[in-house]
């Protein structure tokens, strides 16, 4: 379990802080925990081998309303950092 808390902060003012929990259950299964103030979001990573040196990864988010658009950033995050590795 690895353990970690974001902060953005302004000077001496902090905005927003979000303790994470990252848990990787088995060889291709993680599960990440993030807390806020206004809620909780879940995310499921899960990597399936299709063939030989190719792999699908997926992702399931989880979230309040109030969340979703943080969930929706998170997954443009996701989907920027995957494609410039092509």
């Amino acid at each position: 379990i690895v353990k970690l808390t974001h902060v953005l902060k302004i000077w001496s003012l902090k905005f927003i802080q979000i303790y994470s929990s990252i848990r990787q259950v088995g060889p291709g299964y993680v599960v990440l925990e993030l807390k806020t103030f206004f809620g909780t979001i879940l995310i499921l990573q899960t990597l399936t081998p299709h063939e030989p040196l190719v792999q699908c990864l997926s992702h399931h988010f989880y979230a309040s309303p109030l969340l979703a658009w943080y969930a929706k950033f998170c997954i443009w995050g996701e989907t920027v950092s995957k494609q410039s590795l092509n």
